[in-house]
């Protein structure tokens, strides 16, 4: 039985981002993803209010918007080759286990690349001696102070600062942070108006990235499928995909996200 492109896609592409992956809590920019290029328009300031003007006319300014871009980056996985005795021996296990593998592997290397993207728009503070509950209050504290909205607010910590949290908690703090979690939305629980989420994706020595949905955005193409079937030299079936994908922080002002990491840097997104 050859394999089919069909059965690939809906194999690999199927729910690669559902509900609970910590990547959608962004605005979807998808329906850009074409373009090698997207453009993000930023209002510049409002008009100056006159209170209780004397004179007039008052004077006339225009707008300044901001263009803010970013790249979308082409991802392709390698060929895989599926043999006709594998077919025929042991086909559904073999086909499983190659999707399931490309699939994670797919999820890892996009979901990595987006929130590094992310974090590489941030100016990050360093994490000095503070606890991990006293980043997450500073966080909150900022976003106060920046008139962030108060829903769809999020926090990713390393593997390291989340067990380090849980340690930090009271008993009441962790009954109530335990009550709050939503494991269908990928919520561990919630914290000064933070839901914690429960993936770890954070680039090395980055501790914490706190968010605001509509601060930051993603894009992702359908998954586009290659199939060579039956082919002489492999005896076997050849199939690779590609898909594009890119991300950003697209807010220039840089409201509604907070980096924590070792030293405070910015450091350099890599290749």
């Amino acid at each position: 039985m050859a394999l089919t492109t069909e059965i690939w896609i809906n194999a690999i592409i199927g729910d690669l981002f559902g509900t609970a992956s910590a990547i959608t809590k962004s605005v979807d920019h998808s329906d850009f993803v074409d373009n090698k290029i997207v453009h993000v328009p930023n209002a510049g300031a409002p008009s100056k209010i006159a209170k209780n003007a004397t004179q007039l006319p008052l004077s006339v300014s225009a707008r300044e918007d901001i263009d803010l871009t970013y790249t979308i980056d082409d991802y392709k996985i390698y060929p895989m080759l599926i043999t006709n005795a594998e077919q025929v021996e042991l086909s559904y296990n073999k086909r499983q286990s190659v999707v399931s593998e490309n699939r994670a592997h797919l999820y890892d290397t996009v979901s990595k690349d987006t929130f590094a993207k992310w974090i590489a728009g941030a100016k990050p503070v360093a994490k000095g001696s503070k606890t991990v509950k006293e980043w997450i209050l500073d966080a909150a504290r900022q976003f106060a102070t920046d008139s962030v909205p108060q829903a769809d607010r999020y926090v990713m910590l390393s593997p390291d600062s989340y067990y380090t949290l849980l340690g930090e908690l009271s008993s009441q703090e962790q009954f109530a942070f335990s009550a709050s979690a939503d494991s269908a939305q990928g919520i561990l629980g919630s914290l000064y108006g933070f839901n914690i989420v429960s993936e770890y994706l954070l680039p090395a020595k980055v501790e914490m990235l706190a968010w605001h949905k509509n601060s930051l955005s993603r894009a992702m193409s359908p998954l586009t499928l290659f199939e060579n079937e039956k082919d002489p030299t492999y005896y076997g079936d050849i199939i690779s995909g590609e898909l594009r994908a890119g991300g950003a922080v697209i807010r220039k002002d840089l409201k509604g996200i907070y980096v924590i990491d070792d030293d405070g840097v910015t450091d350099t997104l890599s290749e």
